[in-house]
């Protein structure tokens, strides 16, 4: 079995959020998808240094994906001052990466969290991309496949235990914007 199938479950679970079924219905408030790019490019940012100092995709500009989500964030609150500041969960994520995944014994653990955000941006991001209006350079991809392959060669099924807890903390973000969304309806 591979790690895509080791992480189905929760896959769907981040699937079925309130906020992702906004987003695929076309109801997600602009305002809110904004405040998500934020701690999105924190996590990014965060993953994306981690690896850098492993030297991993060192070689790979798509790989860099923070910078283009900042813009996207930035492009999507225009002149008004930012207001978005990291959320308690996205802080415990970023605590969780810097502590436990920035040593060379710890580099396949922190390639299971790359695996969830970046090859969920390469593909469950293009559905996304094409239903949120507005800058969205941050899945956009100049050599997708490249990068596609670059993270699949790294890949090991012994890496699911802790690609399924990226997922838990993705979920546990975008459950942060279902409380918002229940209480908006």
């Amino acid at each position: 079995m591979g790690l895509k199938e080791l992480t189905a479950d929760k896959h769907t679970e981040a699937e079925n959020t309130l906020f992702m079924k906004a987003i695929f219905a076309g109801t997600l408030d602009p305002a809110i998808y904004a405040s998500f790019l934020y701690q999105k490019m924190i996590v990014y940012n965060t993953l994306e240094a981690q690896a850098f100092r492993l030297g991993l995709f060192l070689d790979n500009t798509d790989f860099l994906c923070h910078e283009r989500i900042r813009m996207d964030y930035r492009k999507r609150i225009g002149s008004n001052k930012p207001k978005d500041m990291m959320n308690e969960v996205v802080g415990e994520y970023v605590d969780y990466i810097n502590i436990n995944l920035g040593t060379p014994e710890n580099k396949d653990r922190l390639i299971a969290h790359i695996y969830t955000w970046h090859l969920g941006d390469l593909y469950g991001g293009q559905a996304i991309k094409n239903l949120m209006p507005g800058p969205n350079s941050g899945l956009e991809f100049e050599n997708p496949d490249v990068l596609k392959s670059e993270i699949r060669s790294l890949l090991k099924d012994e890496m699911a235990d802790e690609a399924n807890l990226a997922f838990d903390y993705a979920i546990k973000i975008l459950k942060v914007y279902d409380r918002d969304l229940e209480q908006n309806s």
